[in-house]
């Protein structure tokens, strides 16, 4: 009885609760992209649900070595990010996402915007 109290065995249990249509953007931009090493910048907006958390770097050890790279975007202090990519990976391209507008925007490579 204890068992089939548990929600997996319930048949009108859904394990969805809400569909991550942003998450699911983001993930399709990534798959897309046809370029080396990137770094994305998450412009926070209130509109987006805080079920759908896009700054996560889950598939490698060290962020370094992720082909892109998700980071907040924290406006002056991205400068930090910048200097730091500049020296050790110049060619690593940053975009910003809005999350208002849920657009990519290409800001340059590390190289560029480091100080």
């Amino acid at each position: 009885m204890a068992i089939s109290a548990l929600p997996e065995t319930g048949r009108d249990v859904k394990d969805q609760l809400f569909v991550p249509t942003f998450l699911t953007q983001v993930d399709q931009w990534e798959a897309n992209y046809k370029g080396n090493r990137a770094l994305v910048l998450f412009r926070y907006s209130r509109q987006r649900g805080i079920d759908e958390e896009p700054v996560y770097n889950t598939t490698v050890a060290w962020p370094d070595d992720a082909r892109i790279i998700r980071a907040q975007d924290l406006g002056e202090q991205n400068v930090k990010l910048f200097d730091y990519y500049g020296k050790f990976q110049p060619d690593r391209e940053v975009f910003v996402f809005d999350e208002a507008s849920r657009k990519f925007t290409r800001l340059g490579t590390a190289g560029e915007l480091a100080r």
